[in-house]
């Protein structure tokens, strides 16, 4: 008898949810996993990061686009960065991709929703799934882990979970502006290795500069001629464009379109935001040469 596969895996597989935290590693990442397995035993957590910055919801909103497209359909995220824990704001449960996440409604789901449709979103308002507790400070444990390892044991539940929202709050996170001869750009986030991500997509800067398609494709003609000249508000260096963060001597200042597909700068064997002095929300412009 065959094995009946969904998305690819066994119709009978663990499921899948990860976690995106500032909690760092504390007894809090335990309290949640701990109820997870409660509701549901068989659960694959994954632990995507528990080292945001405190309170940075706009540096978890990144980390939550940049990790989204490597979950499966039907896996779950829970993303805790919350000031306002404790407080009015909902909680929601927002569709994309097929995975299902839950956060908080502090604009932690802006970047996701503003590159992907969103298939369903609602406010998580039905208490009989939340966990029991007179707590008012820990809604990742009391509320989504405990809404999430109740919905991944029965996802039959997940429609009585609360009610359809249309609307949810949005982070000021700048676009590129793209201007006749060039793409402005800027610096969203300085990753753990020193490396400055930018908002500048790689179909962003095709869309642009069209002619620079062969090019961009191209390994060869990257590594044999940069087309694509970047100028950083108040850095005098100007970066190469290559392919991989090796392909220059040590100590060379490099751009490159990273695992993401985003712009990055960085510096080869080094730390371009310490050596360089790249810094979050620095401008930079593109222009075609």
């Amino acid at each position: 008898m065959g094995i009946g596969l969904v998305n690819g895996l066994a119709a009978d597989s663990p499921g899948m949810v990860g976690l995106l935290t500032d909690f760092g590693w504390t007894h809090y990442v335990a309290q949640m996993k701990a109820v997870l397995w409660q509701h549901c035993p068989r659960l694959n957590i994954i632990d995507i990061s528990h080292n945001i910055p405190k309170q940075d919801v706009t540096y978890a909103a990144i980390e939550l686009l940049h990790c989204l497209e490597a979950f499966p359909a039907n896996s779950w995220i829970i993303a805790v960065v919350d000031p306002g824990v404790g407080t009015a704001r909902p909680m929601l449960l927002a569709e994309v991709r097929g995975v299902r996440i839950v956060a908080p409604d502090n604009g932690l789901i802006t970047l996701v929703a503003r590159k992907h449709p969103v298939s369903r979103l609602m406010s998580l308002t039905n208490k009989e799934f939340w966990r029991q507790t007179n707590a008012t400070t820990f809604d990742g444990r009391d509320i989504l882990a405990s809404v999430v390892g109740q919905a991944e044991r029965n996802p039959e539940i997940i429609s009585l979970l609360g009610k359809p929202v249309d609307e949810f709050q949005q982070l000021d996170v700048p676009e590129p502006v793209v201007l006749e001869d060039r793409i402005s750009g800027q610096i969203l986030y300085i990753d753990s290795f020193g490396n400055a991500i930018t908002n500048v997509s790689r179909s962003c800067v095709l869309e642009v500069f069209p002619e620079s398609a062969t090019k961009l494709t191209s390994i060869d003609e990257i590594e044999k001629e940069s087309h694509l000249r970047f100028k950083i508000e108040g850095i005098t260096a100007i970066p190469s464009l290559v392919t991989t963060y090796g392909a220059k001597q040590p100590g060379s200042f490099i751009a490159l379109f990273g695992s993401s597909g985003y712009v990055e700068f960085a510096l080869t064997n080094g730390n371009a935001a310490r050596q360089v002095g790249l810094q979050r929300n620095q401008r930079f412009d593109i222009v075609f040469k």
